[in-house]
């Protein structure tokens, strides 16, 4: 699921692993803000420079106090995606779903079409539609 300031990943973790604590948990973050991803890699906050990114509702320099130490101990790993994955899985969304969702919101589905998340069967969170319509058909016209 992604990952951004962690409230949406370390809420889900809660409610996943009191409901089935076997189920692996992978936060997903634009590679341009690999603040969690590092975070967890290092088992303490870290902060990160942030790079340009569509995915900027996750583009954060830090993890947030509760929300790492809720995140540390509840989910499995955090993985990280590129502006291209994200673009694939936006435009695989709309295309065959019809659904629009937000760059952000995409993250999570775009690991898992790049193959950075596998398993049988998955769950992936979908979130956000906070794109505009010019914004949106600008980032479809992106090849």
């Amino acid at each position: 699921m992604p990952a951004g300031g962690g409230g949406l990943l370390s809420g889900s973790a809660i409610s996943l692993r009191s409901a089935s604590p076997a189920t692996r948990i992978v936060g997903v973050e634009p590679e341009a803000s690999p603040d969690m991803h590092r975070s967890m890699k290092a088992g303490k906050r870290v902060s990160v420079p942030i790079a340009p990114s569509i995915a900027d509702g996750q583009l954060l320099d830090t993890p947030g106090e509760i929300t790492f130490e809720v995140i540390s101990s509840l989910v499995d790993e955090v993985v990280t995606v590129s502006d291209r994955d994200i673009l694939a899985a936006m435009r695989l969304l709309f295309e065959r779903a019809k659904l629009v969702v937000e760059p952000s919101g995409a993250s999570a589905f775009a690991a898992v079409l790049a193959a950075r998340v596998q398993a049988d069967p998955i769950g992936v969170v979908l979130s956000g539609a906070n794109v505009s319509a010019e914004r949106f058909a600008e980032l479809m016209a992106t090849k």
